[in-house]
């Protein structure tokens, strides 16, 4: 993701992260919006929100029409997998979020 050093270049990292994940096959684009909830409560940077959607996105857009929460080992190993080969910034990646993404939720 490239820097972003203005509100308008940071409103319209959001505008193109909004339509990426209306793109998104249901039910993962609702995680991904339920995910943008939780940030906005804990009170998150917009900077921080649009950076952190940009990475779920891209993770969900790897998974493919692939439910998060029923997919297989397997499935979660081929994402691994196509995140570790498609990145070509790979010590960048920010493994908390991924992490975040894969852990059960707990309520």
């Amino acid at each position: 993701m490239t820097k972003l050093n203005t509100t308008n270049d940071v409103d319209k990292q959001m505008h193109w992260v909004m339509k990426r994940i209306e793109a998104l096959p249901e039910p993962n684009k609702s995680y991904v919006l339920s995910f943008k909830r939780s940030l906005e409560v804990l009170g998150k940077k917009k900077l921080t929100v649009t950076k952190r959607l940009g990475e779920a996105v891209r993770i969900f857009e790897l998974l493919g029409d692939k439910d998060l929460k029923t997919a297989t080992r397997e499935d979660i190993e081929e994402l691994v997998l196509k995140i570790i080969t498609s990145s070509k910034r790979t010590h960048q990646a920010e493994k908390p979020i991924f992490l975040l993404l894969l852990s059960p939720k707990t309520s």
